[in-house]
């Protein structure tokens, strides 16, 4: 993998130094501030790793376990004594989710039952980039989907290392995505059966190639946007905006134009 750290600009570069000064380096949402799915709070391109999840995939109807619990329409949670759990929480503040995923964002268009979500969450640092990408259901409701996005493997000592030079990756679920009080912005692309079944072949393909995080090359930014140029639309330079900035210029550069055919691989690395 290339690092990409010619392609760095200035101002990245600048933000990383603030974040080691300041301790940035933690990303997990134990220490995210609770705000709202329309929060402006801008965030870093990084975020803490969750442990493994077997299970990705989630049904829009309640299901009844033995135990009396209640699946819900979100990513492997189940309810609790009228909680939901967050699988993928690495501390007590986020082990209940507060706001189920929706799909409000997604238009429903006849003959596009699928879709890919491209997401910025916030975070303690700059905040995260990910994709959600599934089958649309009724009304608000995912049918199913399931998580993608890089980040570090490991404590907030990997994403603060990871700034410098490449570290351990995942890219899975992260704590926080599955939370929509973290939520910073959004952008939905509904998809065809034959769009989709292109999509996810390449979405699984960029999960087995990156194996590293590097905050000054390829990170979650630049995850996002490789299958943002997929996908057919017009994605901006990954490394020029925090997570937040780069989904809403994502959203306004692409909503009024027609999209590219899906299938061309490219990428600013």
């Amino acid at each position: 993998m290339k690092s990409g750290a010619k392609n760095l600009p200035g101002v990245l570069f600048g933000l990383s130094v603030l974040a080691i000064y300041a301790g940035l380096g933690a990303a997990d949402a134990s220490a995210q501030t609770a705000t709202a799915a329309t929060s402006n709070t801008t965030t870093s391109p990084a975020t803490a790793a969750p442990k493994a999840a077997k299970k990705k995939e989630a049904s829009i109807a309640p299901k009844e376990t033995a135990g009396g619990e209640k699946k819900l329409p979100t990513t492997n949670v189940t309810a609790s004594g009228g909680r939901m759990v967050n699988p993928y929480s690495e501390s007590p503040e986020t082990k209940y989710i507060k706001i189920p995923v929706n799909a409000k964002a997604c238009p429903h268009i006849a003959g596009k039952p699928y879709f890919v979500e491209f997401r910025a969450r916030n975070a303690a640092s700059w905040g995260h980039t990910f994709v959600l990408y599934g089958k649309l259901g009724g009304g608000n409701s995912f049918a199913s989907y399931k998580v993608a996005g890089l980040h570090p493997a490991g404590d907030s000592t990997q994403y603060t290392i990871g700034i410098w030079m490449p570290v351990k990756a995942e890219t899975g679920p992260s704590d926080g995505d599955v939370d929509e009080i973290y939520l910073a912005a959004k952008y939905c692309v509904p998809l065809t059966e034959a769009e989709y079944n292109k999509v996810v072949p390449y979405i699984k393909k960029l999960q087995s190639e990156h194996k590293t995080w590097h905050g000054a090359g390829y990170n979650c930014n630049s995850f996002g946007m490789d299958i943002a140029k997929f996908v057919g639309l017009d994605a901006p330079n990954p490394n020029m905006h925090v997570p937040q900035e780069l989904i809403k210029l994502l959203k306004t550069s692409n909503e009024k134009r027609p999209h590219d055919p899906v299938g061309k691989e490219s990428s600013f690395f």
